[in-house]
């Protein structure tokens, strides 16, 4: 009976189609009298049409036609990769998508040196900042659990094409920096599609390894200015009583279980400029262990974002021998979620700023974290504070 449902029905002859068909008298005085009707309609169709002998009334009649919906109208899961080449970003409008850009090498034309700065202030001037969809394939390579990032033919690496562009000038002017990473991302799309349409782009997001749909979220928070790091679960003291999550990487795992594991992890989506660890600190303290977790993340262009282990760890030492560029937050905004403490910690955090020129905190994306950050914003911005993208605190602060 299954073989009879799926084999297609046998095709009949014209013929015998007609013959099948053969009408009765009743239908066939019907079709006489159709086609006769139908003959005087093209018979009065070709008369040429009356003279108007009063006044007439003519009625447009606007059709809009119904949209046609296909499943090609949904969005697919994970776009495309693209090549954003560099030569390419230079002829880009002030309005349209880009990708990030290293300011310091765009070229300058020879007949216009001032060309250069002029572009530069229409990028950043614009009214949005939209970075183009990941993956780019330029800085992709195919792993065994997903898309892996790695360092381009061309020496580009992939922080730097994934990081939110900033001006120069910014980095070396002397207004007090913040960057301000919210994690969590994409556990739930609500607060996710929340802090994507209610932060400024200028704010990092860092995504979770399991959310559902990541990909299409993090190019949704692409498009909206928001540069992108991975969280990346890692060994607390408490483990496993304290679990961040499946394929945490371990201090008692061997370092190819751990390679796996972080090939997993980073192969959840494409996009993020660097990765900020989640918990941790059993980790971080067994050097022989970190390390080579280190060197592969340095291996594939990455920045490491710190959140709150290198005063208690000597993570930053092993970075700094793997070559992987490190910053350490200065707080978690919201370790007391209560909104009187985040605002106290925010206080705190431009203290922090305005002695050190830049700062980093860190902190979730629930619902009273971002409305605090959403209030704060605001006053902080009159106060003269400048908000960074993570990625600007890499980058060289002079000339």
């Amino acid at each position: 009976m299954t073989d009879d449902l799926r084999r297609p029905l046998k095709r009949r002859s014209a013929w015998m189609r007609a013959l099948a068909r053969r009408p009765d008298p009743l239908h066939a005085t019907a079709a006489v009298a159709v086609v006769a009707a139908l003959g005087g309609v093209v018979w009065l169709a070709q008369l040429p049409p009356p003279t108007p002998t009063g006044q007439s009334v003519q009625v447009a009649i606007e059709q809009t036609p119904d949209p046609i919906t296909t499943g090609s109208n949904d969005a697919p899961e994970a776009d495309a990769p693209v090549d954003a080449s560099g030569d390419d970003l230079t002829t880009l409008d002030p309005g349209d998508a880009i990708a990030a850009i290293d300011f310091d090498e765009l070229p300058q034309t020879a007949d216009d040196p001032g060309s250069l700065a002029e572009q530069e202030a229409a990028l950043i001037g614009a009214a949005s900042v939209s970075l183009a969809a990941a993956p780019v394939k330029s800085v992709m390579e195919t792993g065994p659990h997903g898309p892996l990032p790695r360092i381009g033919k061309d020496g580009r690496k992939p922080w730097t094409v994934y990081a939110r562009p900033i001006h120069k000038e910014v980095l070396a002017g002397s207004a007090p920096k913040i960057a301000l990473v919210l994690g969590g991302m994409g556990l739930s799309p609500d607060l996710t599609e929340k802090a994507i349409r209610d932060l400024p782009g200028e704010i990092s997001l860092a995504f979770a390894p399991y959310a559902e749909g990541a990909q299409r979220m993090v190019n949704r928070a692409r498009a909206e200015g928001h540069e992108v790091l991975l969280q990346v679960p890692m060994e607390p003291f408490g483990y496993p009583g304290l679990n961040p999550g499946p394929r945490t990487l371990l201090s008692s795992a061997t370092p190819q279980e751990n390679l796996d594991n972080l090939a997993w992890l980073m192969g959840r989506f494409a996009g993020y400029a660097g990765v900020v660890n989640y918990m941790g600190a059993r980790l971080a303290g067994n050097r022989d262990a970190v390390s080579p977790i280190m060197e592969e993340m340095a291996r594939r262009g990455l920045v490491f974002v710190d959140e709150g282990l290198a005063s208690r760890t000597p993570i930053a030492e092993v970075a700094s021998a793997a070559g992987l560029p490190l910053r350490s937050a200065t707080t978690v905004i919201d370790a007391d979620p209560d909104p009187q403490a985040i605002a106290r910690a925010l206080a705190e955090l431009e203290a922090a700023a305005r002695a050190d020129g830049i700062a980093i905190a860190t902190g979730t994306g629930l619902a009273p974290t971002i409305e605090a950050v959403t209030a704060w914003i605001r006053q902080a911005r009159e106060r003269g504070i400048v908000l960074v993208p993570v990625t600007a605190a890499f980058r060289p602060r002079s000339g």
